[in-house]
């Protein structure tokens, strides 16, 4: 019994330093927010700023996965400011929702709709990999 408990313990840290070095890569991949053309960072400065009072804690979440350098180019949008919830998609990387987001200095679209993913955390380091913009949302 004791050899199966080293053997679990040995492969749980042997998937630890797998996605470690996997998180590793994929923040390699990120561009630097000063070399993000005017435009996104623009846009990127104008949503952070709209929602700078909640900085410390989409810092604290970040840190928590090992991401703090991320939180340049992301805001935190408390839960209460969405609208009108649905669920539209469950798939391989999470769940997806549509939601309006009614605040006056934050233009998001013609009809005020936004879409949300939830990410599986499980798959949080395939983000890395993808050229869209993340909104991080959260009930907590």
């Amino acid at each position: 019994m004791e050899a199966i408990n080293k053997n679990q313990a040995k492969n749980n840290t042997r998937s630890l330093s797998i996605e470690a070095i996997n998180i590793s890569k994929a923040k390699q991949l990120v561009t630097p927010f000063a070399e993000l053309d005017d435009y996104d960072q623009r846009d990127i400065t104008k949503l952070k700023n709209a929602f700078a009072q909640y900085d410390s804690i989409l810092l604290e979440h970040l840190t928590r996965f090992d991401l703090g350098e991320l939180s340049d180019r992301l805001a935190w949008i408390p839960f209460e400011l969405f609208k009108d919830v649905r669920k539209l998609a469950k798939g391989g990387f999470g769940t997806v929702f549509v939601a309006g987001l009614d605040f006056p200095s934050v233009y998001v679209s013609e009809d005020g709709m936004v879409a949300l993913k939830v990410l599986d955390e499980n798959l949080l380091h395939e983000k890395y990999r993808s050229g869209l913009y993340i909104y991080a949302v959260s009930k907590s």
